[in-house]
């Protein structure tokens, strides 16, 4: 009986951590104003990697710098994910413009 209840919590325990090894969030901010004023056709997207919860400092996560390497002017929608890879050792942040 011992055996078998090891066996169970054993499993759980890995099926739990294989579950939340791939979760990623998303949230969409849509700027004030009329949603048809800026059509956006261009992406630029900027993204960190935290290890152990250590944020590099060298890395800039701004909009303005997610804005810059997609060529973007005008802003329409600003999307920021959080993908935790792992075992949750390993964060990724990624911002996501779009705008033209």
């Amino acid at each position: 009986m011992q055996k078998a209840m090891r066996k169970l919590i054993v499993v759980f325990v890995v099926g739990a951590l294989i579950a939340l090894s791939g979760c990623s969030f998303s949230t969409i901010y849509l700027l004030p104003g009329n949603p048809t004023d800026v059509k956006g056709n261009k992406v630029g997207e900027q993204k960190v990697s935290v290890i152990l919860g250590i944020f590099p400092f060298h890395r800039d996560l701004s909009v303005y710098k997610a804005a810059r390497n997609g060529g973007i002017k005008r802003i329409s929608t600003v999307d920021y994910r959080v993908s935790i890879k792992f075992f949750g050792l390993v964060r990724e942040y990624k911002v996501i413009v779009t705008g033209e």
